[in-house]
């Protein structure tokens, strides 16, 4: 009994209540992040929330990285798929259907959770890996230019890539110029050369985003009025829904069951809370510091990477390439690329402070 009053005072101050999950230590009656595994745990949501790799994939290639268990032995299938779907990774508690907000700090994101947890359910179902000799890294970044369809690949004498039109449609004539893998990447390169940034211009872009980010705090700052008066209008159904318990006017059935709920909704909102006000604050000034290094060794990245390298690369910077006539007519960059593009063509930051579309624009 005592031991069960613990665990429950525990859970009430947000402390997990017994051994650390891996990532975590424990460390005064609380829980902190394993400075060893925790960075394991990240990338297995993150290779998981992708689509592109199985458990057993995430299990060897953590292996191969030197992640390993407190005894030193490989990390199961069984365990990463139990890691995979504790919401402990972002701070919150799940003892016996209850979640508790957790005191401790998160390793994650939920957004990145939420992620994972729709590859489970279908939502972004994950594909087999095609055999190597039948990958096409670029597929998935090309479009035609003047019919709008994807392109596709296809190999030739089981060594050569060509990419080409599907002419979905049927009213293009671009699906009868094939472009060899080779020639595409070299195509691809001298567009990154053109794009990337100088020193100088990267910190003319960065702290006009930052200026840009300040800007849109209010938008920030009404979605977290709007969570709170969510998290009053919760908090008034669970009074009010112990009153007609106390009056008996509620079975203890659907007492506990409904409060369950509540409960739970109570500790998403404000787990929501707590993620909003991290956005645009120190983790967003982190992240656009990234950015900036990002941008000026973009084609040093591109040219000297292998293909997970080039992959990354063009996954942060773009939605995709246009091509007609086997050359790039226009790329869709993603922000803030998009404004850093806009930048490395001209020295005037005026064009910065006008008031712009959040949707990228086509370059």
């Amino acid at each position: 009994i005592r031991v069960k009053e613990g665990i429950k005072t525990k859970l009430s101050k947000g402390e997990f209540p017994s051994y650390a999950p891996l990532g975590y230590i424990n460390e005064n009656s609380n829980i902190v992040s394993d400075p060893v595994r925790s960075k394991y745990i990240v990338r297995a949501f993150e290779f998981y929330a992708s689509g592109d790799y199985s458990i057993p994939d995430i299990a060897n290639k953590l292996y191969e990285e030197g992640f390993r268990s407190r005894a030193g032995n490989k990390v199961t299938k069984s365990t990463i798929h139990r890691v995979l779907h504790d919401p402990v990774y972002y701070g919150v508690i799940l003892r016996k259907g209850n979640l508790y907000k957790g005191s401790f700090d998160p390793m994650l994101d939920k957004s990145l959770y939420d992620r994972v947890q729709d590859v489970f359910n279908g939502k972004n179902k994950e594909r087999p890996k095609e055999p190597e000799k039948r990958y096409f890294l670029y597929r998935k970044y090309l479009k035609c230019a003047v019919c709008g369809c994807s392109l596709t690949a296809t190999l030739k004498k089981d060594k050569y890539k060509y990419y080409y039109c599907t002419n979905g449609r049927k009213v293009c004539d671009q699906h009868k110029d094939y472009i060899n893998e080779s020639d595409l990447e070299e195509v691809i390169y001298e567009k990154l050369k053109k794009f990337k940034l100088d020193k100088e211009k990267a910190e003319m872009s960065l702290e006009a985003y930052k200026w840009d980010l300040q800007k849109r705090r209010s938008n920030i700052i009404t979605l977290e009025d709007s969570l709170q008066e969510s998290l009053v209008a919760v908090n008034k159904k669970i009074k009010k829904l112990l009153r007609k318990n106390l009056d008996d006017k509620i079975s203890d059935d659907l007492y506990d069951e409904t409060m369950t709920e509540l409960k739970n909704e109570k500790v998403n909102i404000e787990s929501a809370i707590g993620n909003s006000k991290k956005v645009g604050s120190r983790k967003t000034l982190e992240l656009l510091d990234k950015v900036k290094k990002f941008a000026t060794t973009v084609d040093q990245l591109f040219v000297e990477g292998e293909d997970p390298v080039k992959k990354y690369t063009l996954d942060s910077l773009l939605w995709n390439f246009s091509m007609r006539d086997k050359e790039i007519a226009s790329v869709l960059y993603k922000q803030p690329y998009a404004k850093m593009e806009i930048l490395g063509k001209t020295d005037d930051l005026d064009i910065w402070r006008r008031e712009r579309d959040s949707n990228p624009r086509s370059r």
